[in-house]
Order: structure tokens, then C-alpha cells, then sequence
């Protein structure tokens, strides 16, 4: 574990010119470690595995206005914006296990803000992508009917599965947020689960609001996204080419997530003619390697894990799972 009283804290933009400062500096091993940069308001956790081999990483806190996604109405920057990179002689930067970050927001003036997580992807067009859920087993967050579960309920339904402070959490937002955001916060935070936990979590819920006997329609909706989920890419093989189309330059997180190895990924580099159709080689080997077990659900998940969630929104219009009406 380290901190910034030891050091890591480099400076700040006193008296400089700069667009980025440097917050730390220093080497990750395979056994992973643990940063708490309190003055950029930012903990990182990276699981042993995460490099195979020890790698120097630099966390940049940008000066604000440098480097900002487009804003629309109502919305406002409440974080720091950080940056996570190797040393410039390193040509890019790839982790194995998932990296854990948790950065401080605060906005004194919004009262009850949604919080999206905004990822850089073209630092010249500034495109920027939400990296955060779109959905809970296909149905959308912002579903009309899946906005209707009582929040007392749901969250008393996955206690015992997830983190007790996690669910505490959750409860005291519902104070703060109100009941509406706070289920739509805690569905965002259900998909961002292992596959196993959000099964269990989906099995509660639908079991306590079957037990008090008027929540049919939302149980209905729920079933109707899992059902849709859970069957294989290959029953549902029209969805290679509409994920390969959103995905395109960027196929290669997506195999890495699936998991492909470094040399077949190297193999589709060499024999697709371009991107789109390397993603689709990418799910067509996804698809043969794993049969009926290589499920829609899956998919959905490595993309949102990848940071392509948006993508989610092209799967689940496909799924037909946009009707509103169930």
C-alpha cells in the first residue's frame, strides 16, 4: 500500500503552465498493490496480476478545463480529472485483472446528481464514453417499469449477498437521492457484479417481490431481459455484426476480455482486412470455443468491464428488450 506521505504527491499547479501535474509515480509488481492519493482525491487498487511484469505507471491529476468531456444541460464536472499511464518509453498501457478506482466528487450546488464515470477515448475529437452500466439482464436503467420496484424491497432482498456497507450505503441514499435514483444507482451497481453474484441478487429480488404479490409486471419485465440474456451468441448470431460495427477499433479489449490469447489475437491482426471484421472473428472464436455456454449475458458484461458499455444499448434493441411496455 502506498500514500501521499510518502512522496507520491509531486506537485501542483502553483506557479506553472502545466495542464497535468503528477500524483505518482512508481512501479506496480505482479503482486499488485494499493494507492490512497488524497490530495487528487483518488484510490486505486490493482490485483496482484494485474502486469505480469513490474511496470512503472504515472497518475496525472488535468487541470480543470484541459481536458473535460462536452457538457449538456444539468450536467456538471463533481471529480478531478485523472489520467493512468506508463512511462512515456512504454508503448502502451494493458492490464490483466480488473483495476479498481474510486475518486472523491462533490457538488455543493446539485442537489441528489446522478453520477456517470466518463472515459477519454480520442483525445483530438474529445470523445468521451460513459463507462458505467447500462442495464441489468437486458432491461434498460432508465426502464419505465423497472423504475417501478419499491427500493425498500430490492435492497432488502440482495442484503446478505453483497458488502453490508454497500447496502448500508445504498440505504442512506435513498435519503439523500430519493427512492427513484437510488434504484437506479443500486441496479447500476448490481450490474457491475460478478455473473454469479448478479444471478443470485436477480433470484432475491424476483423472489421477495413475488412474496408480496402485486409486483407482476416488473417480475414479467425482469424475466423477459433474462430470458433474452441468458440464450448463446450463436441462437442469436445477427448480433456479431451490430457489436463488431459499435466495437470496431477497439476489438482488441474486447478479445482480451473474453478471454482470447496474446497469439490469437496477433493471428486475427494479421489475417482480417480491418477492425470490424477482426471483431467479428473475435466473437466467431468466442462463439466456437465455448457453444451454448457462450452467452449473451457474458458478452454484455465483458463489454461494459472493457468500457463499452454503450454498446449494451445496440445488444439490447436488437433483444427487442426496448418495449417499455414488457
Amino acid at each position: 500500500m502506498a500514500s501521499e506521505d510518502e512522496n507520491e504527491f509531486l506537485g501542483d499547479f502553483s506557479g506553472t503552465n502545466c495542464e497535468s501535474i503528477v500524483l505518482y509515480s512508481g512501479v506496480v509488481t505482479s503482486e499488485g498493490t494499493h494507492l490512497d492519493l488524497y490530495r487528487g482525491g483518488v484510490h486505486l487498487t490493482f490485483p496482484p496480476g494485474t502486469v505480469s511484469e513490474s511496470t512503472t505507471i504515472m497518475v496525472h491529476r488535468w487541470k480543470y478545463g484541459a481536458c473535460v468531456p462536452t457538457l449538456g444541460e444539468h450536467e456538471a464536472v463533481v471529480s478531478n480529472v485523472i489520467e493512468i499511464s506508463a512511462k512515456e518509453e512504454v508503448e502502451a498501457l494493458e492490464f490483466k485483472n480488473e483495476v479498481k478506482l474510486a475518486l472523491s466528487h462533490s457538488a455543493s450546488d446539485l442537489e441528489g446528481y446522478e453520477l456517470v464515470i466518463k472515459r477519454l477515448l480520442d483525445a483530438e475529437s474529445n470523445k468521451w464514453e460513459e463507462s458505467a452500466p447500462v442495464e441489468f439482464y437486458g432491461i434498460p436503467l432508465k426502464d419505465d417499469i423497472l423504475s417501478q420496484a419499491p427500493v425498500n424491497f430490492v435492497l432488502a432482498a440482495c442484503r446478505g449477498i453483497i458488502e453490508e456497507d454497500r447496502y448500508q450505503d445504498f440505504y442512506n441514499q435513498c435519503g439523500i437521492q430519493g427512492p427513484h435514483r437510488a434504484l437506479k444507482s443500486f441496479f447500476e451497481f448490481l450490474a457491475g457484479l460478478t455473473l454469479g453474484k448478479q444471478e443470485k441478487c436477480f433470484d432475491a429480488i424476483v423472489c421477495t417481490l413475488r412474496s408480496e404479490g402485486k409486483y407482476n409486471h416488473i417480475i414479467q419485465r425482469l424475466q423477459k431481459g433474462r430470458e433474452a440474456v441468458m440464450t448463446s451468441l450463436n441462437s442469436k448470431r445477427e448480433l456479431i455484426p451490430i457489436v463488431a460495427k459499435q466495437v470496431n477499433t477497439s476489438w482488441k479489449r474486447l478479445a482480451r476480455g473474453l478471454p482470447l490469447t496474446p497469439a490469437e489475437i496477433d493471428n486475427i491482426q494479421e489475417e482480417e482486412k480491418d477492425d470490424h471484421e477482426r471483431c467479428c472473428k473475435v466473437l466467431d472464436t468466442w462463439c466456437q470455443r465455448h457453444g451454448s455456454e457462450a452467452k449473451i449475458k457474458k458478452l454484455m458484461k465483458t463489454l461494459t468491464d472493457a468500457g463499452l458499455a454503450i454498446v449494451n444499448n445496440d445488444v439490447i434493441k436488437c433483444l427487442g428488450l426496448l418495449d417499455l411496455n414488457g
